[in-house]
């Protein structure tokens, strides 16, 4: 899964990229003229959903290193948010993106007859998107704050036991957008994000703390109203 999504992406980054060119835009044009689609774009709302793939990697410190796995998997993403165009192509929009589900692994301890596994959860961003709209697309970049929760279990058969922590920071991505319809577009992004560090306890004596540093591959289809 994360290999096609991160195939799509790239399609999709080139794609923008090539709506650079000048005669890559002209001839979007004839072909959304062709297909009857409308590709005017104006200020407004949208939302939209899709699926994430990626990996959150730690790094730690008071505890051995390399004791809990780095985590991955596949979470489903939620958007909201405005656009307000500026002129006929530049645009900045505002928008406040959710990821349900969890990036996680499991693996053996230090000691050998212990589990140790990471996961993290609950991601929520808040960002800033700048780009340039084309014809039959956009490409933009992003940046904003994000927060989520990292969590950490050492376990021997059902007895686990376990540590959270919310942690809060920053994020930077890049993306690209292509028109489906009057209204749907597909958007594929490319987002990282640098967590400060969190304080765990999975032993009831050393504490320790993890940063955490998520890489996502996002694809979406996006509606505006």
């Amino acid at each position: 899964m994360p290999s096609r999504l991160g195939s799509l992406c790239g399609v999709l980054l080139l794609a923008g990229l090539a709506m650079l060119s000048p005669a890559s835009s002209g001839k979007a044009a004839a072909e959304a003229a062709v297909r009857g689609v409308s590709a005017s774009w104006s200020s407004g709302a949208y939302a939209g959903f899709g699926l994430a793939s990626g990996q959150a990697r730690f790094a730690f410190s008071g505890l051995a290193p390399r004791t809990f796995p780095d985590a991955r998997g596949s979470v489903v993403s939620f958007v909201l948010g405005y656009a307000w165009q500026s002129g006929a192509s530049a645009f900045v929009a505002g928008e406040l993106l959710l990821s349900a589900g969890v990036l996680e692994a499991t693996t053996a301890c230090a000691l050998r007859f212990l589990s140790c596994s990471s996961a993290f959860t609950d991601l929520i961003s808040a960002r800033v998107r700048v780009g340039q709209r084309f014809d039959r697309g956009s490409v933009f970049l992003t940046l904003g704050a994000s927060a989520a929760k990292e969590r950490f279990r050492v376990g021997i058969g059902r007895i686990l036991v376990e540590s959270s922590d919310r942690v809060a920071g920053i994020t930077v991505g890049l993306g690209a957008e292509m028109v489906l319809s009057q209204n749907l577009t597909l958007r594929a992004d490319l987002e990282h994000s640098h967590f400060r560090r969190g304080t765990h306890d999975v032993t009831f004596a050393v504490p320790f703390q993890a940063k955490a540093q998520v890489t996502l591959v996002r694809v979406m289809l996006v509606q505006r109203f």
